[in-house]
């Protein structure tokens, strides 16, 4: 008797506990937990829809496209041993820019990476913005790297429109905004060239939070590189690269004088010892030595690496494994700072254009310009089913850099899914992880894959690239990954909206700051 009232109670409890927290979410958002799930799934794959029309669209606007082995990466770090694994390998060159160098052991050890290459007699070059790496270029133990790195005469450092070049090289005062644009603008891209026909692109920049698990780092990002072999897609990345890298705005990087920085070629070495021996399984760096300082220098690195506890089979790493030739091409966006040159966004609308059955759109933000709204718009018109999936106010609740964006987002996304009847939109969850994908996939065929946002910086303001592909298997691996990444969204409805799902508080702050913010949309 005594094992029924026991079972009885337990079911009891357990249905008691499951209505109590739905009943706490519905008080809190207004809304049932289950109901925030409604409809998260697109349609499967038509096998018979042939995508001619896109087909012909791809190879009318890219007829210098050309083939290349092509893998996709989705995991941050398989990401991390793919940059790992070209960089170590290099014989000859290397070019590389990313927007953001995180002063982690991510960006030490790759620094004491190049530093080793460039020993080796690698020529090496190197971008990096001046916006979203402020704080690792000025940082003391950083610029001691570098001025290491620069000892060796076979690198060559850059840093991207730093605001001294920006602010003599202003317009007149009456073209305010592309003022504040030409301040603003950033080198975006994602580059990584080695030896002259590897490539790895997409939208991951170097740090912890773009290369590890978000089980082992709750700030983690999700996103989407690739990684490729061709020589000629490597030449067309290299122009990209050339036309940022060699023009007058772009400086090379300034070294503070009397930089006293204690062992600092021992620290560069560490960083790359200490990160290659955790990815290949061996467990932690032994701190022997009769320098206590030395100890210090390793347990304080030990420290950080053993936080990555998932990150230790590099030597299972395989760089292809069967991938096969596909239709690639590169288009390049210049900085404000450097230009007007822009193929991504009349290419990117072209295939919204041509598109007859779906769209797919992963993005960090979601602030469209009028011509991306145009071009969505028409295709909504024609029966084109579109699917969005951006950050939430929930999902960018940690990150400084999408307050503008989410405040936009939270004035614009009603009027979007009531204008456009065939979108699906969606907000990823709270306390899962932070977008920072920037995937385009159209009738289920071409893919785009790169460092552009769907907001006005990008389309304005900062260098871009992407790489278009023509591909249907490669394109359903990514459309694969967008279903996947759905499991841990919410779409919008008239029901089902950002406040469902977003703190009170932080719903609040962003209403106030829209209202600031948009007056400033076409900066943001």
């Amino acid at each position: 008797m005594k094992k029924y009232i026991l079972i009885f109670t337990t079911a009891l409890l357990f249905l008691n506990l499951s209505f109590s927290n739905d009943a706490l979410f519905n008080k809190l958002y207004g809304v049932s937990s289950k109901q925030i799930k409604i409809d998260n799934f697109i349609e499967p794959v038509d096998h018979s829809f042939k995508s001619q029309q896109m087909k012909d669209a791809f190879d009318d606007l890219f007829p210098d496209h050309v083939y290349a082995k092509t893998k996709l990466i989705n995991d941050n770090m398989q990401a991390w041993y793919t940059r790992w694994y070209l960089l170590s390998r290099a014989k000859k060159t290397f070019d590389c820019t990313a927007f953001v160098f995180k002063n982690d052991i991510f960006g030490k050890s790759f620094l004491g990476l190049l530093l080793k290459k460039a020993q080796e007699g690698v020529k090496i070059r190197l971008m990096l913005s001046s916006r979203g790496s402020k704080k690792f270029l000025k940082d003391p133990e950083i610029q001691a790297m570098f001025q290491e790195l620069l000892k060796t005469e076979n690198i060559i450092i850059k840093q991207h429109n730093p605001l001294k070049v920006a602010l003599k090289n202003r317009p007149k005062l009456y073209k305010i905004v592309q003022f504040i644009r030409n301040l603003m603008a950033g080198n975006h891209d994602k580059i990584f060239i080695v030896d002259g026909h590897f490539v790895v692109g997409g939208g991951r920049n170097i740090g912890k939070d773009y290369m590890s698990d978000v089980r082992d780092n709750k700030t983690a990002r999700k996103d989407t590189d690739f990684v490729l072999d061709s020589s000629k897609i490597a030449k067309q990345m290299k122009i990209a690269f050339d036309e940022e890298f060699i023009d007058l705005r772009s400086r090379d990087v300034k070294i503070k004088s009397n930089l006293d920085v204690k062992n600092i070629l021992l620290k560069m070495n560490l960083n790359r010892k200490i990160m290659k021996r955790w990815i290949d399984g061996l467990g932690l760096y032994p701190a022997k030595s009769e320098n206590q300082e030395i100890i210090k220098i390793v347990n304080l690195l030990n420290d950080e690496i053993k936080k990555f506890s998932l990150m230790t089979n590099y030597q299972s790493y395989s760089l292809f494994s069967g991938e096969r030739l596909i239709p690639a091409m590169v288009i390049d966006k210049h900085s404000a700072a450097k230009g007007t040159k822009n193929d991504i966004t009349p290419n990117l609308i072209a295939m919204i254009n041509a598109c007859e059955k779906e769209i797919i759109i992963q993005n960090q933000y979601l602030v469209l310009t009028k011509e991306a709204r145009k071009a969505l718009q028409a295709a909504n018109d024609r029966g084109v089913k579109i699917y969005i999936l951006t950050n939430s106010p929930a999902s960018g609740a940690n990150s400084i850099d999408s307050l503008a964006t989410q405040a936009i987002f939270l004035r614009e996304w009603r009027e979007l899914i009531t204008s456009m009847p065939n979108l699906k939109l969606y907000g990823v969850e709270a306390n899962y992880y932070y977008l920072h994908t920037k995937v385009f996939v159209f009738d289920q065929v071409v893919t785009a894959i790169g460092s552009y946002n769907m907001d006005y910086v990008s389309d304005k303001t900062d260098s871009e690239i992407i790489t278009v592909f023509k591909s249907k298997s490669f394109a359903i691996r990514n459309r694969f990954k967008f279903q996947e990444e759905l499991k841990h969204a919410v779409r919008y409805t008239q029901d089902v909206t950002p406040e469902s799902h977003a703190t009170k508080k932080r719903i609040k702050k962003l209403k106030w700051l829209g209202k600031i913010f948009k007056y400033l949309r076409p900066l943001i």
